[in-house]
């Protein structure tokens, strides 16, 4: 038989993923913010669920900024807020938006600390007129 020629994830310069006990997930060493993403849903002609998850660094209460534009670049927020997150809730987040126009494309984006989301983008229901 020839020689053992696979290679460790370390020797490929992959992160190595441990499980973490006070959060309850894995993650690779040092990894905080928003790793799973942005989703939004339950549309309504003027109100959008958003809805994000933290992975923080420690076991705490943390508050959550969001906000909702109408431009991607996430200027001139039409709505915005902060809301507390914590390992009751696996550190989910998840905001009802009201006040919006009917049938209107809208971008929304999460922050804490230095981090932020990826910025999302939803839409409106039209109105039925």
């Amino acid at each position: 038989m020839g020689a053992d020629t696979r290679v460790s994830e370390a020797e490929q310069g992959l992160p190595q993923l441990k499980f973490n006990k006070r959060n309850h997930c894995f993650r690779a060493d040092g990894e905080i913010g928003f790793l799973h993403g942005v989703a939004s849903f339950d549309p309504q002609a003027t109100s959008v669920l958003i809805w994000t998850r933290l992975t923080p660094p420690e076991n705490a209460d943390h508050e959550v900024t969001w906000k909702v534009c109408t431009r991607k670049d996430m200027l001139e927020p039409v709505a915005s807020g902060i809301i507390v997150t914590n390992a009751k809730c696996d550190y989910t987040v998840c905001m009802d938006v009201t006040g919006l126009a009917p049938y209107k494309q809208y971008a929304y984006q999460f922050s804490w600390s230095k981090h932020k989301s990826i910025v999302g983008q939803t839409r409106t229901l039209s109105d039925g007129r």
